[in-house]
């Protein structure tokens, strides 16, 4: 270590001084009375002496460590101070370094009659001549380096220090970049989609091959919008500034919601979607949107990396031991290596070359997410394979809780009025649950499950009501919305959104589009009764 340190002393003088010849002496000057400041106060705290001498023994510096063992040599010759002579040593490693112009090491007793071990390097000055830099390092009575590990440890520290806050720096200006770069995107996505909907006002009008390429950009605009989500989400994460809203979460329902949601994706890439749902209720203390992210990220990479005619299985187990419960996405598709295991969960990784669906990976983001989202829950996520070509399986586990009583009887507590609803939704469990669960509360509920279905019973059915999915195959919630405000028979209906997404600028296009309220995935009966009752005022409000 001490050879080392010394080698890059001397590397760094023969740089500054050596490299450049153009350099003026006054600019040179500059130059070496800047290195003698910084060289003292680097060398003011070492747990060594250091020392410079010149080829007539002269000591020109020598730091505090020095100063403190052997006094101040206020210009007397090294051999004078240190020894009280006239000639120097018999063994003077001055002499040797300067003749040999070679590093050498030496141990010598000083005038304190401590025994120390020393490195000499032979430096050039800028007129040529030559001088030497000496360090040394108290031994113990042992024989062992008495300073050696307090040396290293400050060397390393000093060095850990200054990478750390480099990286520091750099990481903050890399997330500050990501969220500034997001929200530029959002800006021109919001425009590109503004005039996307303008051309939706003339779909009947609209020739065929127009039709075709205003739902391309429909669709990429929101693989563009999940791409700027994943940025900011990813910079929130890493500075700290995401915000959970805690609350009692039952994952089972929350498996087969989001599982719901994600089918049609699946039976559309011909991948066999298996759900396997815990026998009894499973609570977590989380963010619910947050924790259907977490499930919705794990579904995508399954389905990414597993070709047609495969399988994905999502199920739920409990651990009594743990008090946890574990969530296991597995798949058929392409696997990992071993060396992918836990590099998969870092942001911007990609361990498969064009190995997705289409040639297309995406930023690497999605699993790192995942981590950080589980983390925040108190959570840990890993991942197994048994190699390339032989699937994964991704676990999550989180801390359970004990659901309370108040929890379970808040639907209860809500009383509604009978209502006229029709729910549109395309997760046909979903729909089929929620309206079994409306009916139990004496409300008149038809079911839909495509957005020109949803139209046309609204039409027959004159709800009060409509729970419209945002997401929909054919028509989605944005086009329900705009015919049913311009359907002069039904523009009075109450219109709530059911969203799977979380963010402030989402609530604010639905509102804008013409909902009145909104529910954001998962939710339960409690949360669908307190929106019932909140239409009626005059703000609109997003649960």
């Amino acid at each position: 270590m001490l050879k080392l340190m010394m080698s890059k002393v001397q590397n760094k003088v023969h740089r500054t001084l050596l490299a450049n010849p153009a350099v003026t002496e006054e600019k040179l000057q500059g130059t070496l009375e800047l290195s003698w400041q910084v060289l003292k106060k680097l060398t003011e705290n070492l747990p060594a002496y250091l020392v410079l001498l010149t080829s007539d023994y002269q000591v020109p510096f020598a730091n505090r460590f020095f100063v403190e063992r052997f006094g101040a040599p206020q210009g007397r010759r090294c051999f004078e101070h240190l020894f009280n002579r006239h000639t120097p040593c018999e063994n003077c490693q001055t002499y040797l370094v300067l003749k040999t112009k070679a590093a050498h090491e030496w141990e010598w007793t000083g005038p304190d009659q401590r025994h120390y071990y020393s490195y000499v390097f032979p430096l050039i000055n800028t007129d040529g001549s030559q001088f030497i830099l000496e360090m040394g390092i108290d031994k113990d009575d042992a024989g062992c380096l008495a300073g050696q590990a307090e040396l290293e440890q400050k060397v390393l520290e000093a060095m850990v220090s200054e990478r750390t806050n480099q990286l520091k720096l750099l990481d903050s200006r890399k997330n500050t970049f990501l969220a500034t770069l997001s929200h530029e995107l959002r800006n021109h996505i919001a425009a590109i989609s503004n005039a996307n909907s303008i051309l939706e006002q003339f779909n009947a009008t609209l020739p065929a091959k127009v039709g075709w390429a205003k739902e391309v950009i429909k669709r990429q605009l929101n693989q563009l919008e999940r791409l700027v989500e994943d940025l900011l989400d990813i910079s929130r994460i890493e500075q700290g500034k995401i915000h959970l809203e805690l609350e009692e979460v039952e994952l089972n329902s929350l498996v087969r919601q989001v599982a719901g949601d994600y089918k049609f994706l699946f039976d559309q890439g011909g991948i066999n979607l298996q759900v396997g749902i815990y026998q009894t209720p499973l609570y977590v203390h989380g963010d619910a949107a947050r924790l259907a992210q977490i499930i919705g990220n794990l579904l995508r990479n399954a389905y990414k990396f597993t070709h047609s005619g495969g399988e994905v299985l999502i199920r739920l187990e409990s651990r009594p031991a743990e008090n946890t419960a574990v969530l296991e996405v597995a798949d058929t598709g392409i696997g990992l290596a071993e060396e992918s295991l836990t590099s998969i969960f870092l942001p911007f990784t990609q361990v498969h070359d064009n190995a997705g669906k289409d040639g297309i990976n995406g930023l690497g983001l999605g699993l790192a997410l995942v981590k950080g989202l589980v983390e925040l829950h108190g959570g840990q996520v890993w991942a197994e394979s048994a190699g390339l070509g032989k699937g994964s399986r991704f676990f999550v586990r989180l801390p359970l809780i004990s659901c309370t009583a108040s929890q379970l009887s808040t639907a209860q507590a809500l009383t509604v009025p009978p209502r006229r609803i029709l729910i549109i939704d395309d997760n046909f469990d979903l729909a089929m649950s929620l309206g079994e669960l409306l009916g139990n509360e004496n409300h008149q509920v038809e079911v839909a499950t495509s957005g020109s279905e949803g139209l046309a019973k609204a039409r027959l059915f004159r709800p009060e009501v409509i729970l419209c999915d945002i997401r929909l195959p054919n028509m989605d919630g944005y086009d329900i919305v705009k015919a049913v405000r311009t359907d002069e028979a039904l523009r009075q209906v109450n219109l709530i959104a059911i969203t799977g997404y979380a963010h402030s600028e989402d609530y604010k296009r639905m509102i804008t589009a013409g909902f009145d309220a909104c529910l954001v995935k998962p939710f339960d009966l409690s949360q669908v009764k307190e929106v019932l009752l909140q239409i009626d005022k005059a703000a609109p409000n997003c649960e």
